[in-house]
C-alpha cells in the first residue's frame, strides 16, 4: 500500500515537473520570437529614419504642397508573422505583458493602414486632414516605440530565464 502511494506521488510529481518544463520552454520561445520581431520593427524604423521623413512630409503638406506619401510597407497584413504565430500563447507571458504587446502591434497596424490609405491617395483632396493624420501617426509611433522598449526588456528577461531544473546544482 505504501509503495503504491509513493509510486502515485512520484508519477504526479513527475507529470507536474514535465508540464512546468514544457510551459517554461514555450514561454521562452514566445518571448524570444516576439522580442526579435518587435526589435526588428523598431530597428528598421530607426535605421530608415521614418520619423524625420514623415515629419518633413507633414510640414510640406501643411505648407500647401500635396506630397505623395510613399508606400514603405508593401501591403499591410492582418498581423506581423511572429505575432500571428504566437497570439494564442500570449497568456504564457503573464501579467499585463500580453496587453502591452497587443497595444504595440495595434499601434503598428494602425500606422500601416493609415500609410496605405494615404499612399493610395485617399486624403489628397483634404490636405489638412492628410497632414493631421501624418502628425498623428508620428505621435502614435513615438508611443509605440516607448511601449516597445519596455516590452523588449521584459521579453528578453523571460527569454533568458532558466527553468527550475536548470537552476539545480
Amino acid at each position: 500500500m505504501v509503495g503504491a502511494l509513493i509510486g502515485a506521488c512520484a508519477a504526479v510529481a513527475g507529470g507536474m515537473l514535465f508540464e512546468h518544463c514544457k510551459r517554461h520552454r514555450d514561454r521562452k520561445r514566445v518571448a524570444s520570437a516576439l522580442a526579435d520581431e518587435i526589435s526588428a520593427i523598431v530597428s528598421m524604423t530607426t535605421a530608415r529614419n521614418y520619423v524625420p521623413l514623415f515629419q518633413s512630409i507633414a510640414a510640406q503638406i501643411e505648407a500647401g504642397t500635396n506630397v505623395a506619401v510613399p508606400l514603405l510597407i508593401g501591403e499591410p497584413r492582418e498581423m506581423e508573422p511572429m505575432m500571428e504565430k504566437h497570439i494564442d500563447r500570449l497568456g504564457l507571458l503573464g501579467g499585463d505583458l500580453s496587453e502591452r504587446i497587443v497595444t504595440f502591434y495595434s499601434f503598428v497596424q494602425g500606422i500601416k493602414l493609415d500609410i496605405d490609405r494615404m499612399a493610395n491617395g485617399e486624403f489628397d483632396d483634404d490636405l489638412r486632414a492628410k497632414a493631421f493624420l501624418v502628425r498623428q501617426d508620428v505621435a502614435l509611433w513615438k508611443d509605440a516605440d516607448t511601449v516597445a522598449n519596455a516590452v523588449l526588456a521584459e521579453l528578453r528577461a523571460i527569454a533568458a530565464s532558466r527553468s527550475l531544473l536548470s537552476k539545480a546544482p
